[in-house]
């Protein structure tokens, strides 16, 4: 499996995400929550998830009863949400411990995309 950051235009801004390729296929682990002005600004925001701390994800319930995992910065901000909402604790927990996964990767510097944009 690899993982990438793919940077997308979306009504006037750019957002990134986190994709993993698998072998039938693709998952995005991860979106930004903010727009961009610009690709660069966008990839270093998305450089900056490799120096996130694990422990400011949670899983949150939303509104409609479905789960969601967030990532917040030193101030509170979202920075970071999973892709989708996800039907249990359970199965949003498993997404989160994945997530977590591929931020330490990011984290040992072993991620091309994101090691190059950080700083």
């Amino acid at each position: 499996m690899s993982t990438q950051v793919s940077v997308v235009r979306e009504n006037g801004g750019y957002r990134w995400m986190v994709v993993r390729f698998l072998p039938n296929g693709a998952d995005v682990l991860a979106r930004s929550v903010a727009a961009y002005p610009d690709e660069a600004s966008c990839r270093a925001a998305a450089g900056g998830l490799r120096l996130a701390s694990p422990y400011a994800m949670t899983s949150v319930q939303q509104e409609d009863g479905g789960w969601r995992w967030t990532l917040t910065g030193e101030q509170g901000e979202p920075l970071a949400e999973s892709a989708v909402t996800f039907h249990d604790a359970r199965t949003c927990g498993e997404a989160l411990t994945g997530m977590q996964a591929a931020m330490q990767q990011l984290a040992q510097g072993s991620h091309p995309d994101l090691a190059a944009t950080a700083g």
